[in-house]
């Protein structure tokens, strides 16, 4: 039985994809000043979540910062619970035009090509810094994420 050979370039994708995420998340959170969006309580990174507005499997807006918004855990796991709900209080919260305007982002199918995400990475490393994130939090993510994609080429796939 042969076995299909490793591809590199869906293991690089998954390491850029994950670095992309790790940026997203962080440019959300810093955008909404740590903040839950819907209860107004403040609090440190890891007590929130980073919520897309629209599926992260649509990549259209998967890594658009525009498609997150910043909650509790508890409010997070509530808006999976109830979605209408969670739905309705975005509406008023973001204004039907642009939470219509998202939606119709959201319904664009988009393949990203290793290069694309390279690109979106450094996008979202510089909205990350606009929305008061340190540069030195980018450097020390990068450094995880290249020694990664290193040892995946030092694996010669």
């Amino acid at each position: 039985m042969m076995f299909p050979k490793p591809d590199k370039r869906n293991e690089e994708r998954n390491i850029i994809e994950a670095w992309c995420m790790d940026l997203w998340r962080w440019t959300v959170k810093s955008r909404d000043q740590f903040t839950c969006q819907q209860s107004k309580v403040k609090g440190d990174f890891n007590a929130l979540a980073a919520h897309h507005i629209f599926s992260r499997s649509k990549n259209s807006v998967k890594f658009l910062v525009e498609d997150g918004i910043t909650l509790r855990h508890g409010n997070h796991f509530n808006a999976h619970k109830y979605p209408e709900k969670f739905r309705d209080w975005l509406i008023e919260y973001m204004g039907q035009e642009k939470f219509d305007a998202l939606k119709l982002k959201s319904s664009v199918t988009t393949h990203y090509r290793n290069f694309d995400l390279y690109m979106i990475r450094i996008d979202l490393e510089k909205q990350f810094i606009e929305h008061g994130g340190s540069a030195e939090k980018v450097r020390e993510t990068e450094k995880k994420y290249l020694d990664q994609l290193e040892q995946l080429a030092r694996r010669g796939l």
